[in-house]
């Protein structure tokens, strides 16, 4: 059988183009001249070619072929060859499977360029929260500042004059209450520094002691320290100590301020 299979495609223009048509459609490369007998594939092919119901095989007699060539050849021109039901299963199911990876793809696509959209949306939002929040904590200090100065202006408040020491640059003002020993210092400028706390210092005729910590507010804004023990304070200092302060300074002085004769 595989020898008439061989000299038919060999004879047969029509057969040919077919089985090479089908072999590209499938992507076989072994589904070309010439057949063997365990290829089912071309059996199943002349099988589907015998348009009157006979079979090719070993048991045909001797001088059928050209019958069947003649069959063949004197099909009207648009008979297009079918494949068999096998075959065109195949076909189906693998251009069922191109269309279903098709829209797979499809619908990854869109839905990752939604997922970025919301992403993006979610990051404007958060940018935009944390903005305002860093609005409103700048706009509370500030209140807090101007309420200490408005608290300590009375007659017999003194006040003092904070003037820029290099390389820090910081300028602003000290308000001192002699009688309650009240002290509100206010610094513009100083920067704010992760792992260095600004530690306030007052002498007097003996000593010098630790009066607390300035608070900063931003990188490079308002600070003020408010406190109460200042009565007999002839000098401030303000140095740049480790974090969580040092029992005497030890740091470069960012604020000095005299106030005694």
């Amino acid at each position: 059988m595989s020898r008439n299979l061989e000299l038919h495609l060999k004879e047969c223009e029509a057969c040919s183009g077919t089985t090479a048509e089908w072999a590209e459609l499938m992507g076989a490369e072994d589904l070309a001249v010439p057949f063997h007998e365990s290829d089912v594939f071309g059996q199943e092919l002349f099988r589907s070619r015998d348009m009157d119901g006979q079979q090719l095989g070993s048991t045909q007699p001797a001088g059928t072929e050209p019958a069947i060539r003649g069959a063949v050849q004197d099909q009207a021109p648009n008979d297009g060859p079918m494949p068999p039901d096998r075959l065109r299963r195949r076909l189906m199911r693998a251009a069922y499977i191109r269309s279903f990876r098709s829209k797979v793809r499809i619908r990854k696509h869109a839905a990752f360029q939604a997922i970025s959209g919301a992403l993006l949306i979610l990051l404007i939002a958060g940018l935009f929260t944390l903005k305002g929040n860093d609005v409103q904590t700048q706009a509370a200090f500030e209140h807090t500042v101007s309420q200490r100065i408005a608290d300590m202006q009375s007659d017999d408040t003194e006040r003092y004059v904070i003037q820029p020491v290099e390389p820090f640059y910081g300028s602003g003002s000290v308000w001192l209450k002699r009688g309650s020993g009240e002290m509100l210092i206010v610094v513009n400028g100083l920067h704010s520094l992760q792992e260095t706390d600004y530690q306030v210092w007052l002498q007097d005729e003996e000593r010098l002691s630790s009066a607390g910590f300035m608070l900063v507010q931003g990188p490079q804004g308002k600070s003020y320290y408010y406190g109460v023990g200042a009565e007999n304070a002839k000098r401030i200092v303000v140095s740049m100590e480790p974090k969580g302060g040092s029992r005497s300074p030890t740091g470069p002085e960012a604020v000095l301020v005299n106030m005694g004769p």
